[in-house]
């Protein structure tokens, strides 16, 4: 085996609350859960991609469109309380001998091949133990309020400030698309999330990338860039 091999994991239960059984949903004639297998197929660091699942439609869908399912998730790590920890550390009782993991989320569609090969480029070339993707945060903090019981507004940051967008340094947000870490140091973190540790670097995408679905509006928008990119094509 490579010296940097890949394990790439697209972890997709059957429950959904916000969209019901959206895995399986068709979007842009095609079910959501196949944007990041087809996607994931494509890249030329991936060495093994698998779904995590527990759901046996979903696995089905999963294995017509090519993409090993070689177990059923177990229900009690399958949750809505359930962490990705659990899940990553279950499928690396299967497969254990690679080197890095990354996990692709099917609810970023928009995230693509070239996201998925240049964050791992820019993971190996970092040298970090993880990296995670990430968009600009729209509206800046400066801007944003908590509202108190007497509905005066309450800035979120101590000292805000308030001058042009421009003028003021920019925040991020993690997306949901791309998780990327070393397989060792996963396992022996100590950390809640080892994903998100001081070594942590950020791997930036754009807005249009960067739609999470997680509601019938994110599905409706990212539907409709779907449609006008496969019209473009």
């Amino acid at each position: 085996m490579k010296n940097d091999s890949f394990l790439a994991i697209i972890p997709a239960r059957g429950g959904s609350k916000r969209v019901p059984r959206k895995n399986e949903k068709k979007i842009a004639n095609k079910p959501l859960i196949a944007w990041s297998i087809d996607e994931g197929k494509k890249s030329k660091f991936i060495d093994k991609l698998i779904v995590s699942t527990d759901d046996i439609k979903i696995a089905e869908i999963a294995r017509s469109y090519g993409c090993e399912v070689p177990f059923l998730r177990p229900t009690n790590i399958s949750s809505d309380e359930s962490h990705r920890n659990e899940f990553i550390r279950h499928a690396q009782s299967f497969f254990n001998e690679y080197k890095h993991l990354i996990i692709l989320q099917p609810t970023s569609p928009l995230r693509d091949v070239f996201h998925i090969d240049s964050a791992i480029d820019f993971y190996l070339k970092s040298k970090s133990p993880a990296c995670v993707s990430i968009c600009e945060q729209k509206p800046t903090p400066h801007w944003m309020f908590s509202c108190e019981d007497n509905k005066k507004l309450k800035p979120i940051l101590k000292d805000p400030s308030f001058s042009r967008r421009q003028d003021i340094e920019k925040y991020y947000s993690l997306n949901g698309a791309i998780f990327i870490i070393n397989a060792n140091f996963f396992i022996n973190s100590k950390e809640k999330d080892p994903f998100l540790t001081k070594e942590t670097v950020g791997f930036e995408m754009d807005d249009k990338s960067s739609i999470d679905i997680d509601s019938d509006l994110d599905w409706i928008i990212a539907e409709q860039i779907l449609k006008n990119k496969l019209g473009s094509i």
